[in-house]
């Protein structure tokens, strides 16, 4: 717990499919206090998908507020940059797809959330993403 209220902290959790890395998130951003921020980027395309949590809206009532952004999480990150205590973002594996099938540049896309990441302002003191 005392882990928790360090400031600013980046927390990347690793699993198998259907291991519980985003219950586990979702429990420890549970444990701050103030608002908290899901960012879905999964596409709900098939019916596994649309009966799971991953992007459908069921982890939003855990987490807060519920957004979902399929390319550009960088961009979200600087939108909600100093509103919530904690930032869960679902998942990057999911993000790297939605990349490559758009054809984006993923060098430049990783970069430019890596630097939103470390340009984050308080109060966020924990952003949890996980593959």
């Amino acid at each position: 717990m005392s882990q928790l209220k360090q400031a600013g902290k980046i927390v990347f959790i690793l699993g198998g499919a259907k291991s519980g890395k985003t219950s586990f998130a979702l429990k420890r951003a549970s444990l701050l206090s103030g608002k908290k921020a899901y960012i879905a980027t999964a596409q709900p395309l098939d019916k596994e998908m649309m009966s799971g949590s991953k992007g459908t809206g069921q982890s939003a009532g855990l987490c807060g507020t519920h957004m979902r952004n399929r390319l550009k999480i960088s961009g979200v990150m600087q939108e909600i940059d100093g509103r919530y205590s904690a930032v869960v973002i679902d998942c990057l594996t999911l993000w790297i797809s939605n990349l490559l099938h758009s054809g984006a540049e993923i060098p430049s896309e990783s970069k430019a959330l890596v630097s939103a990441l470390k340009g984050i302002e308080r109060p966020v003191r924990d952003i949890y993403y996980f593959e």
